[in-house]
């Protein structure tokens, strides 16, 4: 990466569009404020950890951060391309940007710019378009605060051999994301993922630990670890999973540990030894499904049937109780009838999900099913979702009311009123007490009542150690 000192801001050509300070008069002429950047991002939890790292390249530049996209000199979108309304928000967030602020440098960068590159391209207003990798090298590229007349695009198809990553986060947050793992050597017939990520590369071992001790000494009380598939870190290095291996690792990190998706293969008896064995780690998984009709599933590439993955939940359930269990639903995918999409209801209703993300199936160009016949209708399709989004609202819904007279493990993020604190539970539930000074701390509270979907209950005792949760 290009370095630069803060002073080459202050040259002509780099300074035409920033914000300049009034001098008072007799005090000599205006000063330039430095220049300021907004990220806009999109998508998953691993986007998000990547952007931490984006804002910490930026600010080692000598950039501020911006409120709004109003007075940002530089705009960076982290895109997403997982489902086609989320490139759809991709481009509306451009399109807003530029009619909020016409001047400012428009980067569109991640995986929507690594498979579709020409589509942002058409985005009026648009100047640099960075690749999933490329983006780690954007100094590279971001030589002026001009506008382009037409966009720099800088996209490889050689991705890197190890995962890219490093230590950053916002401040003022009370948890933040690990990169642990990045690419996918899957071939699910719906997913574009692969094409925008590449294959599996893991973060080494040790750094990994050095960015949890990193958040840790800083205040951090709870790390998400994330990547395309969290399960699969290490089987770059010889075929097997080195997860339940990381976590042993980071067991003495004073920090509070959350897994991001893991699939059912990740259930081995290793990993539900540390599940059991380490307090810290979350009483939360989040487990794909996509479909509970085994016809779906195989046109997929799924890698298990509804049984096997009926039988890795109740397993769940037999190692560790009842938990915060959370799957992905795709509705209306090709060839899904009538009975097929009920085969998928009826075995999410049997299932103990305490909530589901559900998505209507979106075709993406470059994929396997991009070539199928498209056998549901749009309308259909949203039907179908609205059906199974009720479903695990009511799943929700339960799980939060069987939580008054238990004890649960909450990290509080913000004031909500007076005297009012909200948190986020081990279970990955929202909790509110009364009490003070509460932002950032990891108590242990009593819920008492479920108003809405937020639990309110009393503090008990003084601090927590992460994991102190029965």
């Amino acid at each position: 990466m290009i370095r630069r000192p803060v002073s080459f801001f202050r040259k002509p050509n780099f300074t035409k569009n920033l914000r300049t300070k009034e001098g008072r008069p007799g005090s000599g002429p205006a000063l330039f404020a430095m220049p300021s950047v907004l990220f806009l991002t999109f998508g998953c939890k691993l986007n998000q950890a990547e952007t931490a790292q984006l804002n910490h390249l930026f600010t080692s530049e000598g950039y501020e951060l911006a409120r709004s996209a109003a007075q940002a000199d530089v705009v960076v979108v982290n895109t997403c391309t997982v489902t086609g309304r989320s490139a759809s928000k991709c481009r509306q967030a451009i399109h807003r940007t530029v009619r909020e602020n016409p001047r400012a440098v428009l980067i569109a960068a991640g995986c929507y710019a690594q498979v579709n590159a020409e589509e942002l391209a058409a985005c009026p207003g648009v100047d640099y378009i960075l690749g999933t990798d490329e983006k780690y090298r954007i100094f590279d590229f971001l030589n002026d605060l001009e506008k382009k007349k037409t966009p720099c695009i800088q996209i490889s198809r050689d991705f890197p051999k190890q995962a890219r990553t490093g230590t950053a986060c916002f401040p003022g947050h009370t948890r933040s994301f690990i990169k642990i793992q990045d690419g996918c050597d899957r071939a699910c017939s719906y997913c574009i993922v692969p094409h925008a990520r590449g294959p599996v590369r893991s973060v080494p071992l040790h750094a990994v630990q050095k960015q949890a001790r990193y958040f840790s000494a800083r205040g951090v009380k709870e790390i998400v670890l994330t990547g395309v598939h969290i399960g699969d870190y290490g089987k770059d290095r010889d075929g097997q999973s080195h997860l339940p291996e990381l976590l042993d690792c980071l067991a003495d990190t004073p920090v509070r540990i959350r897994l991001s998706s893991l699939n059912i293969e990740d259930l081995t008896d290793a990993l539900f030894t540390r599940l059991e064995k380490h307090p810290r780690i979350c009483r939360h998984l989040h487990i794909p499904l996509q479909s509970g009709s085994d016809t779906i599933l195989q046109t997929m590439r799924r890698s298990y049937t509804a049984r096997e993955f009926r039988e890795a939940v109740l397993r769940i359930q037999d190692r560790l109780g009842p938990i915060g269990l959370g799957t992905d639903i795709i509705a209306g995918f090709p060839g899904e009838t009538d009975d097929l999409f009920m085969e998928t209801l009826n075995f999410c209703r049997s299932l103990p999900f305490t909530y589901m993300h559900v998505f209507p199936y979106s075709r993406r160009p470059g994929t396997e099913a991009a070539a199928m016949k498209e056998t549901v209708s749009p309308a259909i399709r949203r039907e179908r979702a609205r059906r199974l989004r009720l479903l695990g609202e009511e799943k929700s819904s339960l799980f939060q009311r069987s939580m008054p007279g238990r004890t649960v493990e909450v990290l509080f993020e913000k004031q909500t009123a007076p005297h009012r604190f909200n948190g986020l539970s081990s279970e990955y539930l929202r909790v509110e007490v009364s009490g003070e000074g509460l932002h950032n701390a990891l108590r242990t509270v009593v819920v008492e009542e479920c108003e809405n979907t937020v639990l309110k209950g009393r503090l008990v005792g003084g601090p927590a150690e992460p994991g102190c949760g029965p």
